[in-house]
């Protein structure tokens, strides 16, 4: 919503620019744009409609003093959370060892497990490539998926055996090192 008024601002004082045009004027037709049904901005702040140069009914450059301020708000927060709830589903709780993926920092989803749900609603502790993240759930997706953890393979070894005399006849591959993590809760 603010992105959306900066940029509508910096269009606003191009064009006054381009027709040569006095920036203040366009600012304050801008400013006395009704904006929904709570008026202009500048009707918000002072109570009334600045005089601008487009003729104006003099009734309504008088205060009115706003009534019914806080239903009117809370009718507005209604209908937000309405509308936003159409589409909202609640996430389901998980449990300490599900398989999930973790978004990580707007890039791919990593494989991981949940060790343990915080006090904060909504936020879990879950082990990431052997680092435990303090993570929101709606960056949490629960999985079915079987991960192998912490094995170096060296190659990557074929899921299907197939005629080949090139492949090794032996599909179990060599573990050079394997990590064993253990976690105590308190």
């Amino acid at each position: 919503m603010a992105e959306r008024a900066v940029q509508s601002i910096k269009q606003l004082l191009k064009k006054a620019k381009h027709d040569k045009r006095d920036p203040y004027l366009a600012l304050l037709d801008y400013r006395n744009t009704p904006q929904g049904d709570a008026g202009s901005p500048a009707q918000r702040l002072m109570g009334r409609r600045p005089k601008t140069l487009l003729p104006t009914v003099p009734s309504l450059l008088k205060p009115k003093l706003p009534k019914n301020v806080k239903k009117h708000l809370k009718q507005q927060q209604n209908n937000q959370k309405n509308h936003f709830d159409q589409h909202a589903k609640p996430l389901l709780p998980l449990k300490p060892g599900d398989k999930v993926r973790v978004k990580i920092a707007h890039r791919h989803w990593d494989q991981g497990e949940v060790i343990r749900q915080t006090k904060d609603p909504r936020s879990y502790i879950v082990r990431v490539k052997g680092v435990n993240l303090r993570r929101n759930r709606r960056v949490i997706r629960k999985t079915n998926e079987t991960f192998v953890e912490n094995y170096d393979f060296g190659e990557s070894v074929p899921l299907e055996q197939e005629n080949n005399p090139e492949v090794n006849e032996d599909p179990v591959p060599q573990v050079d090192h394997l990590e064993l993590v253990v976690v105590v809760d308190d």
